[in-house]
């Protein structure tokens, strides 16, 4: 049952630049939802053909391609929300910058995560797929879209390509700020601010550490909202499609008032990230609560946009549930032993969460595009699923942060552009201004913190002064992805990567496996 009727629409978005001579690089909303599917899709097909028998991959496939041919005929629905060939070239621009410094390709230096990466890429491009651990002579499981397009081409090329890397991950960037920037109402300044909020909590607790003495930590988790820029830094294959898909809710749900259009491109992401799915589909089941009547959906809307997406997930999800149990789970209160770790959780994560929805209920204002109650849920949602953890690095916490983040960034900054295009500045009661000025301080000290270190060791920057040459981390440093899990971490984590012998998806669905050299 619909909750509430749809809202009333935004103001209207300004077209900035006319471009007349560049016609043919406007980007429509409609060409960006397309091309933003068409790049979640491709790494789904090879994944489908390279993991699945053919009996499996084939049906499965003409259903993916089909659905994709129907987002193809999609009519343009907003057309004045389309982007420039000058705001195709700021964008692109920011995007090259932030794959610059993510450390994607080695251009600027990689965080340790990038072990892993550049393993995973080695391995899927020099053996066959499916991809097994040959020590152990076990399957993996894990989402592996990322990787599959840049590893086809190094197999395709007869070795690794960084730049291939880079490209790929740039393009992802690149959509997904395009899709930022036309929900902030075009404004690049929040577009870029977008980009480095988070970790305000951490800035906290470690202001908290100089004057209080806490005790030693029992457990290393990640407690912390971080920034998209930062978690780009070290998980790129989560932070793509979690942005990509949670604008693609925002906009379906909110302007072109077609929630139900957002199932098929979450289910593309199962595949990039299974957290990213589980929180973008909590997401538009919420959404799904305000703005859908099924009452009112034909049976061939309900197959297209529900049935067929489900039978797609259906084996991807078979194969998934094959692996073993993730080592490290339970709620937060499970470890109130840790007195160190339930504090940063307390500034990481609560207070962080409530600060943001304080803001959020400063900048409301009725008629806006986004109804109170819905964020509201969005919020209470968010807090209770971080309180549980999951895996060795919580990697819970830190993967479903990101959609949250991204649709709580969106509407705030929308509804701050808004409040000063109909309010003015004089609207900024100091009750609004203290609580944002304590937010942008901590979270952007917080970054100026971590952009410092790739400003200093990049390519760049190499070729001109010694001090800021580094080695970026080699592909295959200790021979497979399986040996750099025990050289860096433990053999708890490669438990994180197993699949069960014998399982429905190995026995029934899962293509032969190669004989590799």
């Amino acid at each position: 049952m619909n909750m509430l009727s749809s809202p009333a629409d935004s103001l209207p978005m300004p077209d900035t630049g006319n471009d007349n001579r560049f016609t043919y690089l406007h980007l429509s909303v409609a060409m960006l939802r397309k091309v933003s599917i068409g790049y979640l899709l491709l790494p789904n097909l090879l994944f489908l053909w390279g993991w699945f028998r053919l009996s499996v991959a084939v049906p499965v496939l003409v259903m993916v391609l089909y659905l994709y041919a129907k987002e193809l005929r999609k009519p343009e629905a907003r057309p004045a929300l389309r982007l420039s060939f000058s705001n195709v070239l700021m964008l692109a621009l920011v995007a090259f910058i932030w794959t610059f410094l993510s450390g994607s390709g080695g251009y600027s230096i990689q965080e340790l995560d990038y072990f892993g990466h550049n393993a995973k890429f080695y391995d899927l491009y020099s053996t066959k797929w499916p991809y097994y651990f040959t020590e152990t002579n076990r399957l993996i499981r894990y989402y592996f879209s990322y990787y599959l397009v840049p590893s086809l081409l190094f197999k395709l090329l007869g070795g690794t390509s960084p730049a291939t890397i880079f490209l790929w991950t740039f393009t992802g960037y690149f959509l997904g700020i395009a899709w930022v920037y036309t929900l902030v109402q075009k404004n690049l300044v929040l577009v870029i601010v977008f980009l480095l909020i988070g970790g305000g909590g951490t800035t906290l607790f470690n202001l908290v550490s100089r004057f209080v003495a806490f005790a030693p930590q029992l457990h290393t988790f990640n407690i912390n909202l971080g920034s998209l820029f930062d978690q780009s830094r070290w998980t790129p294959n989560q932070v793509i499609p979690s942005l990509i898909g949670a604008c693609i809710i925002v906009y379906d749900s909110a302007l072109a008032r077609k929630t139900q259009e957002s199932f098929f491109p979450i289910a593309l992401t199962v595949t990039w990230s299974m957290f990213s799915f589980l929180s973008l589909s909590v997401i538009f089941g919420i959404h799904a609560l305000f703005y859908i009547n099924p009452l009112r959906l034909s049976l061939a809307t309900i197959v297209r946009a529900f049935l067929l997406p489900l039978l797609v997930l259906l084996p991807i999800l078979l194969y998934f549930a094959s692996g073993e149990n993730v080592p490290t789970t339970g709620f937060v209160w499970q470890f109130r032993n840790d007195t160190t770790f339930i504090i940063r959780y307390l500034t990481g994560v609560f207070l962080d969460s409530l600060l943001l929805y304080y803001i959020f209920r400063q900048l409301y204002r009725p008629g806006g595009v986004y109804p109170r109650r819905l964020v509201t849920i969005l919020f209470v949602v968010f807090i209770c699923m971080t309180t549980y953890i999951m895996g060795k690095w919580n990697d819970w916490l830190t993967k479903i942060n990101i959609p949250f983040l991204t649709i709580f960034l969106v509407i705030i900054f929308r509804a701050f552009y808004e409040k000063l295009h109909y309010e003015g500045w004089r609207s900024l009661r100091p009750a609004l201004t203290v609580p944002l000025a304590v937010f942008f301080f901590l979270n952007l000290y917080y970054q100026v913190l971590i952009i410092r270190t790739p400003l200093k060791k990049n390519k760049l920057l190499g070729y001109v002064t010694e001090s800021a040459k580094y080695k970026p981390i080699p592909y295959n440093k200790y021979g497979s992805f399986y040996k750099t899990l025990l050289a860096i971490g433990t053999y708890e984590e490669v438990r994180q990567y197993l699949a069960k012998k014998n399982s429905f998806y190995e026995l029934y669905l899962a293509k032969r496996r190669p004989a590799n050299p």
